[in-house]
């Protein structure tokens, strides 16, 4: 399966589920906006999904405070043009944070 031009957040992304899970869809065409803590983590990361031929941005951000979960999807908007999927795996399980608020703001 690829997805090519499609640009994919992963929360949680510069280490363990979420790098795995970032690599995979790199791998398979996707373009990848990784969220988290920390930093040297999701530099090495993103230099490893550009290694691969992909774009990468990686985001310092705690989605589970809502206005900055806001800011990223700004921000992957003004550097990629489009957000067409969400692969929420944060490690905190705040229900105010950008997965509870994405279904709320829809209804």
């Amino acid at each position: 399966m690829t997805s090519m031009n499609k640009v994919v957040i992963v929360t949680g992304g510069p280490r363990g589920i979420g790098r795995g899970c970032a690599l995979a869809l790199t791998q398979a065409g996707w373009s990848i906006a990784l969220v988290g803590l920390l930093a040297p983590e999701m530099a090495r990361t993103e230099a490893e999904i550009r290694a691969l031929e992909r774009e990468a941005m990686g985001l310092e951000a705690d989605v589970s405070v809502f206005a900055r979960a806001g800011r990223v999807a700004k921000a992957v908007i003004a550097g990629f043009g489009r957000i067409d999927f969400l692969l929420n795996n944060a490690g905190k399980g705040n229900p105010a944070g950008l997965a509870a608020r994405m279904g709320a703001r829809r209804q």
